[in-house]
């Protein structure tokens, strides 16, 4: 018989108590006997736990529904608007998607060169820029 999980004691979870099984033996069963299987990546209000041997997370979900609201952005208003508004509409609506959690998240410097990449590339599409030369520093000050 595995370990019994109460549904009171899932409300006081804490990062000390959240752990993932690297081996996958010991099954977990609720009370009503229920199983819970064992998962790489866990949601939780919107931020993406990935198991480990410490606490991470992983960014790779926000950056796809970033590029799926700029995508559904630019699509609608294309070359109609102008660059100034497109910039506008990608700091208020996409922006956020991209950003969310990264307080609370330990923020690696691979997550913070795919963040790069993916704002650098949508600025390419933007201003139809297709050298990586420019300093981007200066268009990302526009937003």
């Amino acid at each position: 018989m595995g370990k019994i999980i109460h549904s009171s004691q899932l409300d006081h979870i804490t990062n000390k108590h959240l752990k993932f099984n690297r081996n996958r033996t010991t099954p977990v069963t609720t009370c009503s006997g229920g199983a819970l299987r064992w998962v790489d990546t866990c949601r939780y209000l919107g931020i993406y736990f990935v198991s480990a041997r410490s606490f991470k997370c992983t960014f790779e979900p926000a950056r796809s529904n970033f590029y799926k609201s700029f995508n559904a952005i630019f699509g609608e208003v294309g070359r109609v608007a102008s660059e100034s508004v497109i910039m506008q509409l990608i700091s208020s609506k996409c922006l956020p998607v991209l950003l969310y959690a990264t307080e609370a998240c330990p923020f690696l410097a691979r997550d913070q060169s795919s963040v790069s990449f993916a704002v650098t590339r949508v600025l390419m599409k933007i201003f139809r820029i297709r050298s990586r030369d420019v300093d981007y520093l200066t268009l990302l000050h526009l937003l």
